[in-house]
């Protein structure tokens, strides 16, 4: 087993802590159907859909938690909150989200 590289975890609301590192890697989302297979009794029903993030890996600072809410900054110094009804974190190891932040900052394309 290799003891030198911790994985990456999802982790639940109540695990997300002020200087984490973490990264969304899912979006929930609620979609509404319109059934009208039935004349006359229309139902509309929700659909919840999770996707995996298309921005999944991008590191993320936790700056302050004030559940559900989670302010983060990402490597180019955008702070911004996400709602955690809606995103399913995951936490980066200290050591990984440390180098990619820093990497990411410090490119000039970033």
């Amino acid at each position: 087993m290799d003891t030198q590289h911790k994985p990456t975890r999802l982790i639940g609301p109540e695990d997300v802590k002020v200087g984490h590192y973490v990264t969304i890697a899912h979006e929930s989302v609620e979609c509404f159907k319109l059934n009208c297979s039935v004349p006359g009794q229309d139902t509309i029903d929700v659909l919840h859909v999770e996707m995996r993030y298309c921005g999944a890996g991008w590191p993320m600072k936790v700056l302050a938690v004030s559940q559900p809410y989670v302010l983060v900054t990402d490597p180019r110094g955008r702070s911004f909150n996400l709602d955690l009804r809606r995103y399913r974190l995951a936490r980066l190891p200290k050591r990984f989200g440390a180098t990619a932040f820093e990497k990411i900052a410090a490119s000039p394309t970033a």
